[in-house]
Formats: C-alpha cells, sequence, structure tokens
C-alpha cells in the first residue's frame, strides 16, 4: 500500500451562477450567453460554462473563466471578479498548479471582504486549504479549514460544515497514518457523520462511511470497517448512485486483504474495477490493480501479481503523461486564442472605417485579405516552429516528472524510517505522564531529532549512571532535509550503542563518546578544516525517584519554570545554559562536556528545544503593508513558555504549534522545529 490512499478534499459548490444553471447543458448556455444583452448575466454564463467543461475539457474551463474575469474587469462587477478569480483557481489547483491556483484564491478573498460575503469566504477559505492539503502543508491547511469553518458556521451551511469537517478528518488521518493514530481523524467523521445525518445530506453520509472503512482498516479494526461499507452500500443501492461502488467496494477489498481474506478480497477489487470501467474513474482503477498486485505477491501468485502491477504501472504513466499534454496543450489554447481576438479586433476596425464607395470597399477587402493571409502565413510558421518545440518539451517534462517521482518517493520511504526510528509517544508519556513532543520538520525528512531511553520495568541499572532511569534528548543536526536526516539516524544509532554499554557515569560522558562516535564515522581529525558534520543536543536525565535531574548540552539549553508560590502570580524561568560546543568537530579547544545538577520541585517544567522555532521569520501584517520578516527570537519563546507552563502539557503544545504557525503566516519554515516538554 503506498504512502496514504489518494485522499479526495471535498470542494464546495459554487454559489453564484452555478446553483441557477446546474441542469442546464452547455448548448443551452452558450445559446443564453449570445442571446443575453447583460454583460453582468454573461460572466455568470461563462461561470456555469468553465464548471461544466471542468469535467471533460479543462483548456475549455480555463478558457471560459478567464472570459468571465476580462469582461467582470470591463464593467467593473465585484461579484464576478470574486468568482471568475475562484474558478480560475479551482482549475489551476485540479491541474497540479498549486502555487498559481493561490494568486488567484487569494485575489478572490479580497473581492469576498469587499462583498462581506461569509458565502464566497467559505468556498475560497476551502479552496486554499485543499491546495495546503494537496502539497502536505496539513498544518497551514488545519488554519484556513478552521476559517472556512467559522464561515459556515455564520452563515448557518450545516452541510457545508459536514464537509468541511471531514476534510478536516482527512488532514487528520494523513498526518497520522505512519503512526498509526487515527483518533483525532476519527473524531471529525463522527461530527461529520452526525451533520449528514441531521441535515440528511447523502453525497456527504456516503463520503463518510468510505472514510471510515478506510481509517479502521489501516487501524485493524477490520469488521468496523466492513461494517461502513454495508452502510455505504445500502445508500448507494437506495440513492441508485453507481459512482458509489467505485470506492465501496475498492475499501471492502482492503479490508479483507489486510485480515488476509484473500478470496474475499479478489471479489471486491473486481467489483471494483467493473464500476471504474464503466464510470471512467481510472485513479481508483489504479489502486485497484496495485492493491490486487500486492495481495497476490502476499499469497506467493506471482504470475498475477506481475500482471496487475504491469497494469497498474502503465495506467500511471498514462496519467502523467495525460496531465503533463494537457498542461502544454493549454498554454497552447490559450496562446492561439488570444491571436484569434486580436485578429477579430482588427477586422472590425477595418469594416468601421470602410467607405461607402464600392471601389474602396474592394480595394480595402483585397488590401485585408493580403494581410490576413501573411498573417496566417505567420502564425502557421510560428505554430510549426511551436509544435517541434513542443514535442522535445513533452519529451523533457516526462523525463523530469519521472525523475522527480522517484526522489520523492525515495524521500518519503526515508520519512518512514525515520519516523521508525523516533520514540513513540506511549514509551515517553509512560515515564513522563505529563509531557508533549511538538515536532514539525521543515521537508519531507528532517535534521532535528529526539531520543529517549529508559529502564523501566527492569531492576537494574542498565544505563551505567549511578541512580538514573530515563534519558531524553533533543537534537539540530548540521543542515536539514536528506542530509540532516541521515545524520540523525547516526546520531540515534551512536546514542543507543553508548548508554546499553554502559559504560559512562554522567550525562557529560555520553555527549563526549558520542562526539568521538561522529568524528569516527565521518573520518574527522581535529585541527582539519574540511567538514563541519555534527549536532547540536541538549540530554537530560532523571534519577529512579524523580528527585535528582542532570543536563548537558552542546549548544542547545534547557529551560526550568517553576511557578511561583500560592499567593503570587506568573512563574521563574532559568535558562540553563550548555557548553559553547557543538558535537563534533569544530574550530577550537575541545573541551570535555559538563555535567549540570538542576534542583527541581514536584510540578516544575523542563524544556528541551533546538534554533527551528526562535529563529522563525514572520510577524503580524496590516493592510497594504508588511510588517513582518523578523525572527520569532528566544526572549519571545521564553516568555510564552513561563506563560503557558501552568497548563498540563497537551494543551502547552497546542499553544506552541499555534502560535509558530501564526507567526510564520505566509513565510517559508526556515528550519526544522522542535520542542519537548515534561512536567516533574
Amino acid at each position: 500500500m503506498k504512502y496514504p490512499l489518494r485522499i479526495a478534499f471535498l470542494l464546495l459548490c459554487f454559489f453564484v451562477a452555478e446553483s441557477m444553471q446546474a441542469k442546464k447543458t452547455k448548448e443551452q448556455l452558450w445559446k443564453e450567453l449570445k442571446e443575453t444583452p447583460l454583460d453582468s448575466i454573461k460572466v455568470d454564463r461563462y461561470i456555469s460554462l468553465s464548471n461544466l467543461y471542468e469535467k471533460d475539457n479543462i483548456d475549455s474551463a480555463l478558457w471560459t473563466a478567464r472570459e468571465a474575469l476580462k469582461l467582470s474587469l470591463k464593467i467593473n462587477y465585484t461579484e464576478g471578479l470574486c468568482a471568475s478569480n475562484q474558478k480560475i483557481g479551482i482549475v489551476y489547483q485540479n491541474s497540479g498548479k498549486y502555487k498559481e491556483a493561490n494568486g488567484y484564491f487569494f485575489t478572490a478573498l479580497k473581492y469576498a471582504e469587499q462583498l462581506n460575503s461569509n458565502g464566497y469566504k467559505l468556498q475560497i477559505f476551502n479552496s486554499i486549504a485543499n491546495a495546503c492539503a494537496y502539497q502536505k502543508m496539513y498544518s497551514q491547511a488545519l488554519i484556513y479549514y478552521e476559517k472556512a469553518l467559522q464561515s459556515a458556521e455564520e452563515s448557518g451551511l450545516k452541510n457545508r460544515t459536514g464537509t468541511i469537517l471531514m476534510n478536516m478528518g482527512n488532514i487528520a488521518y494523513s498526518k497520522g497514518y505512519y503512526k498509526k493514530e487515527f483518533k483525532e481523524a476519527i473524531a471529525y467523521f463522527d461530527k461529520a457523520l452526525k451533520i449528514g445525518e441531521e441535515t440528511l445530506d447523502s453525497n456527504l453520509l456516503s463520503s463518510v462511511y468510505g472514510n471510515y472503512a478506510l481509517v479502521y482498516t489501516d487501524a485493524e479494526q477490520f469488521d468496523d470497517a466492513l461494517k461502513m461499507v454495508e452502510k455505504g452500500m445500502a445508500l448507494a443501492k437506495a440513492r441508485g448512485v453507481k459512482e458509489d461502488y467505485v470506492f465501496l467496494y475498492y475499501y471492502a477489498g482492503r479490508a479483507y486483504a489486510h485480515s488476509k481474506q484473500y478470496e474475499k478480497a479478489e471479489y471486491n477489487f473486481k467489483e471494483s474495477i467493473k464500476y471504474c470501467l464503466e464510470m471512467e474513474d481510472r485513479d481508483y482503477l489504479s489502486e485497484n490493480y496495485l492493491s490486487l498486485a500486492e495481495m497476490y505477491d502476499d499469497i506467493k501468485n506471482y504470475k498475477e501479481a506481475y500482471n496487475f502491477m504491469y497494469k497498474h504501472k502503465v495506467l500511471e504513466d498514462s496519467l502523467l503523461n495525460e496531465e503533463t499534454t494537457n498542461q502544454l496543450n493549454e498554454l497552447k489554447t490559450v496562446y492561439e486564442t488570444e491571436k484569434k481576438e486580436k485578429e477579430i479586433e482588427l477586422s472590425h476596425q477595418k469594416l468601421q472605417t470602410q467607405d461607402a464607395k464600392l471601389n474602396t470597399i474592394i480595394f480595402s477587402a483585397i488590401g485585408g485579405a493580403l494581410s490576413l493571409l501573411i498573417l496566417v502565413f505567420f502564425i502557421y510558421t510560428r505554430y510549426q516552429i511551436k509544435q517541434k518545440a513542443n514535442k522535445k518539451l513533452e519529451t523533457a517534462y516526462s523525463i523530469i516528472e519521472e525523475k522527480q517521482k522517484d526522489i520523492t518517493d525515495s524521500i518519503n520511504y526515508a520519512q518512514k524510517i525515520q519516523y521508525a526510528i523516533l520514540p513513540s509517544d506511549d514509551d515517553i508519556k509512560n515515564a513522563f505522564t505529563d509531557s508533549f513532543v511538538f515536532f514539525q520538520p521543515r521537508d519531507i525528512v528532517s535534521g532535528d531529532f529526539y531520543w529517549f531511553h529508559s529502564i523501566a520495568g527492569n531492576t537494574q541499572n542498565t544505563l551505567g549512571l549511578e541512580g538514573i532511569h530515563t534519558l531524553i534528548a533533543a537534537a539540530d543536526c548540521t543542515g536539514h532535509g536528506v542530509p540532516g536526516a541521515l545524520m540523525s539516524m547516526i546520531g540515534s544509532s551512536l546514542l543507543n550503542q553508548i548508554v546499553l554499554e554502559g559504560k559512562v557515569k554522567n550525562t557529560g560522558e555520553i555527549l563526549d563518546l558520542l562526539r568521538t562516535g561522529i568524528k569516527a564515522a565521518f573520518k574527522q581529525k581535529q585541527g582539519e578544516d574540511k567538514r563541519r558534520d555534527g549536532m547540536d543536543i541538549g540530554l537530560l536525565a532523571f534519577s529512579n525517584n524523580g528527585t535528582k535531574v542532570f543536563f548537558s548540552g552542546a549548544n542547545n539549553g534547557v529551560y526550568h519554570v517553576r511557578n511561583l508560590p500560592s499567593g503570587q502570580t506568573g512563574a521563574e524561568l532559568k535558562d540553563i545554559k550548555p557548553d559553547k560546543q557543538p558535537v563534533g568537530q569544530h574550530v577550537g579547544e575541545e573541551k570535555p562536556f559538563t555535567c549540570q545538577e538542576i534542583e527541581v520541585q514536584k510540578g516544575d517544567c523542563l524544556y528541551l528545544y533546538t534554533d527551528g522555532f526562535a529563529d522563525q521569520f514572520g510577524g503580524e501584517t496590516i493592510p497594504g503593508k508588511q510588517s513582518g520578516g523578523k525572527k520569532f527570537k528566544y526572549a519571545k519563546l521564553k516568555e510564552l513558555l513561563a506563560q503557558i507552563s501552568t497548563k498540563n502539557m497537551q494543551e502547552q503544545k497546542s499553544i506552541l504549534e499555534n502560535t509558530f504557525n501564526q507567526w510564520k503566516g505566509k513565510y517559508e519554515q526556515v528550519d526544522d522545529v522542535l520542542i519537548i516538554g515534561v512536567r516533574v
């Protein structure tokens, strides 16, 4: 099974024009467009045509939406400007051009605010959130889904509230996929289901049942998954909607395959394929082929496994080539359309200035014809040149796309490996009941990592540290992305090796041995100036009874927060400094790492951190002026931690995450972010 199944983030129905024209054909709309004298009505018809064309002709969908935009600009029609900008954004989004799509979405949002229309804001926020979700920018997606949810609730649009909640559930599913944490996703689906049952929204209910089946299967709750498929099947049968059978049979096949009921899985996958072919749904057809290939591989039927894997690969390649061709044809269509419009305008101007005399008309016609012939010859020549260039571009683009996909797939798999070596939330919670880990990588894989070791349940101290029960660390490796991730795996492995050998007496010696291991791994020698590979790290060690805590740090310190005595408000924060040297080769004298004892009381909070949060650029903005672009800084981070230290750790994590994303705003994340909080 590939990283998570293609999730469909539902679009909200377009209010203006579409609600009135939804049942009309393209021919009817073109006729009305030609006959109406009102430009505002023409804008609405262009939008409705774009909605219809979007299903089968992306070029025409883009052209009609742009015509709506041009006409709206001409007559200064604010509602049309809002609708057409959003429509163009949706077409680009469905073509995978998210950057271009967001430009149009934010322009549409500007007009929606002028109109003070919650309906438009709802659609636009949802569209922006979908674009973020498709790019796996999950935190940003949730911010805009929250805005869409607020607009829907203010407008009293309960069924659209359900759609947004389901989309938020899909985000939670994607975030929790690798760690198999689906409680948040199911909570969102529960809310969406309740709204679907109250509003009798069969489309929403059908989608929710399918998503339940997907999540329950991945959570290995196979009976629950199949119950949801049965509910979806009953609803689809009552509605007479064959499209639902495509994904319902597929989800049933997944549940049976994961529970090793292979005959039932095979039947359901093949039923889904039958409806995929009838409905021309090639995305789910590809998923069915892949799932059958994996199933046959599990039962060692390698001939059939190869057969269906081949079908999957051929279909995936055709989908990729078709997408590339559509994008190139779209550019060609826009170019040729603009040329033809200029020719038509030129012809009209000539007709208006013709003399009444027949000789002048004939002379002008001949001159115009000659000019037109020359123009046609020029356009045809340019077209031939452009066609040759397009063929070369198609070939190059196809190769680049294939290579990019291979690289992305490899990095996604590396992410899976990296998450596997990180400590589980349950292990940390067992040692520290009230704790959190806020971990937000900049890229798919991270140069920051956290490490944990405990002898819980053992009577012998295998750490080799006298009286020490648990160790936890936050580290920031040289670089981020793939290079940083490789360094993080080396660092985690070395830390495990050091503590399991049991030869160290304190946390400082752990960092000394870690430095020795990294220098050996990268063949670093003192005095050489070739590589500066290494890491900054903060390491805490807790005694058996929790009364003693020891700290060692390489450039990364720890914050110790204690609430003031009863009768006084606020909290006292101590910034415990690290040794000013990294773990690894560096310029200057290499000294042994020190071990500091921290005097703690019950209820004290300790925070390990890396530099990603404090170094993030962002800030508030005001209309017409960008006033952000400054770092968050450590002083503000310390102030924030002192303010929230009385809350439970999960609340603190939510506040930190929201604060970070709001501060970042439209700015790019500059580094990996990691903060660990523990209450003694």
